[in-house]
C-alpha cells in the first residue's frame, strides 16, 4: 500500500510446523533460528543457542547441543534424524510472504503479460492451499522412512507429540514471555499499535489479548472450533473414561 508495488501472489508456507529434535545425552543448548523461538525455548527451561544452520548436525553429533528446533522438512534435508533420538512437537507454524513487483517495472510490461503473471500467481496460491493440510504429515512420514532406511529397524517411538502438560507450559511461555518480549521490541504502547490491533484480531481464536497498557491476558475463546472454552481446556483435555475391552469375536 505504501509503495504502490503490485502483489503478484502470496506464498502460503505449509509444512513448517516446528519440532524439537533432541539427543539422549548432550551439552547445554537448543538451536534456535528466531528471536521469538529463543524466547519460547528459554522460558521452557532450556538455553537457546544460535549458529549457522549447516553446523547444527555436527553440533548434535558431537553433543555440543542437546536439541535443535526446526520443521520436519528441515530435519530431513539436514539429516538430523541420524543424530537424534526423539522428535517432539509440534509448535504450529503456517507462514505467509508476498511476491511483489516494482510498480515502474510492472507498468512497463505488456497488458497480456501482466494478465499471465496474475493468473499464474492465483494458481500458485490455490495449489499451495490445496496441499496445505497434508504437508506436515508428509514431512513427518518422510522423516520416519528415512530414519528406518538409515538404521534398518523400526523407530515407532521416534516421533512423539507434546504431552498435555507440555502444551500448557508452551501456552504459558507464549503468554508470559514470547508476546511480552515482542511488545517490548516494537516499543509498545508508544509504537506498534497497528501490529497489536492485528494481533488482537487473532486473540478470540487463541485466547490471548493485549491490553492497551501492554499487559497480555488470557481470555475466553470466542471464535473458531474451540469457541466457549478457555485455552487450558483446549490444551489439557479431560482424561477420557476408560472403556471396557470388547470381547473378541470368533473371527
Amino acid at each position: 500500500d505504501e509503495t504502490g508495488a503490485p502483489v503478484l501472489f502470496r506464498n502460503w508456507i505449509a509444512g513448517d510446523d516446528q519440532y524439537i529434535f533432541s539427543i539422549l545425552h548432550g551439552g547445554p543448548g537448543t538451536y534456535s533460528h528466531s528471536t521469538e523461538l529463543s524466547d519460547w525455548i528459554n522460558h521452557m527451561g532450556w538455553q537457546a543457542k544460535s549458529m549457522a544452520f549447516a553446523e547444527v548436525y555436527t553440533a548434535l553429533e558431537r553433543r555440543n547441543l542437546s536439541s535443535a528446533v526446526g520443521s520436519a522438512n528441515e530435519g530431513l534435508s539436514q539429516r538430523w534424524y541420524e543424530v537424534t533420538w526423539r522428535m517432539q512437537g509440534p509448535l504450529y507454524s503456517f507462514n505467509s510472504t508476498a511476491n511483489a513487483v516494482n510498480e515502474y517495472v510492472w507498468d512497463g510490461l505488456p497488458a497480456d503479460l501482466q494478465q499471465i503473471l496474475i493468473e499464474e500467481g492465483a494458481k500458485h496460491e490455490l495449489e499451495a492451499l490445496r496441499l496445505a493440510a497434508i504437508q506436515n504429515l508428509i514431512g513427518v512420514q518422510r522423516i520416519i522412512n528415512a530414519r528406518t532406511d538409515y538404521f534398518g529397524r523400526s523407530n515407532h517411538n521416534y516421533v512423539a507429540e507434546f504431552s498435555p502438560q507440555t502444551r500448557q507450559a508452551s501456552f504459558e511461555a507464549a503468554r508470559d514471555s514470547v508476546v511480552p518480549n515482542w511488545l517490548q521490541r516494537i516499543g509498545y504502547p508508544v509504537e506498534g499499535r497497528d501490529a497489536v490491533d492485528v494481533f488482537n484480531k487473532v486473540g478470540p481464536v487463541v485466547g490471548l489479548r493485549i491490553e492497551r497498557g501492554g499487559s497480555v491476558v488470557e481470555t475466553l475463546i470466542t471464535e473458531g472450533p474451540h469457541a466457549g472454552q478457555r485455552p487450558g481446556e483446549v490444551l489439557i483435555p479431560p482424561t477420557p473414561t476408560p472403556q471396557p475391552t470388547p470381547t473378541p469375536s470368533r473371527w
